[in-house]
């Protein structure tokens, strides 16, 4: 039991460790937000994972990547006609596990319960000021996490949240950059043009 116990653990530590070294690197938004939902899915043995997040000129959720879920995208996208669960689970602010059979039928719902899957957990994506969105696990039996797979799970959503706010703010830099560059330009073609302009007058004048 000791030996199958240091096993799981060494598992675990190795998917937290994967993960975090994956998110370290520099790639595109989309490219970590797949891969990090790919990698979970295997961590936790899921069938299917989804990842939603809020964008901040927008408050709804919207559905941002995805991993064995690709016939049933539409429902997904389709989340504002669906159950309500994402939003319960941000609102709650913890993970979250719903028995897709006792769930009041909606578009999701049974789109879910077509493809066979009969468990759902829901995992809040937190912010350093805000709820950023929602990972969702799909499951194809009745099964229940234990605590350790839980708290794997809420690990690695913790490190995605940083990794998501570190590109936030690598993109608002960048913006930043942007628009300095442009006043400067903006400032050198405004003195330029005041210059033969005095200049002009200069010989007017004159």
């Amino acid at each position: 039991d000791k030996t199958e116990a240091l096993e799981v653990q060494n598992r675990q530590l190795e998917d937290l460790y994967g993960a975090t070294s994956f998110l370290s690197h520099q790639r595109t938004m989309n490219e970590t937000l797949e891969g990090f939902v790919e990698r979970t899915k295997r961590a936790l043995d899921a069938d299917a994972a989804a990842l939603f997040l809020r964008r901040e000129e927008e408050p709804a959720l919207r559905l941002e990547a995805t991993s064995g879920v690709e016939s049933i995208v539409a429902e997904l996208e389709g989340v504002k006609d669906g159950s309500n669960f994402l939003e319960q689970c941000l609102a709650r602010g913890e993970t979250i596990r719903i028995p897709l059979r006792f769930v009041e039928s909606r578009r999701m719902i049974t789109a879910l319960r077509m493809k066979g899957y009969e468990t759902v957990y829901c995992v809040p994506v937190r912010g350093t000021n805000a709820q950023l969105g929602v990972l969702a696990l799909l499951y194809r039996s009745p099964l229940t996490l234990g605590i350790p797979r839980v708290q794997l799970l809420e690990s690695l959503v913790t490190h995605l949240s940083v990794a998501i706010e570190n590109g936030q703010l690598n993109e608002r830099e960048r913006l930043y950059a942007v628009v300095q560059e442009r006043q400067l330009m903006a400032r050198g073609l405004h003195d330029s043009i005041a210059q033969a302009l005095s200049y002009l007058n200069l010989q007017v004048q004159f």
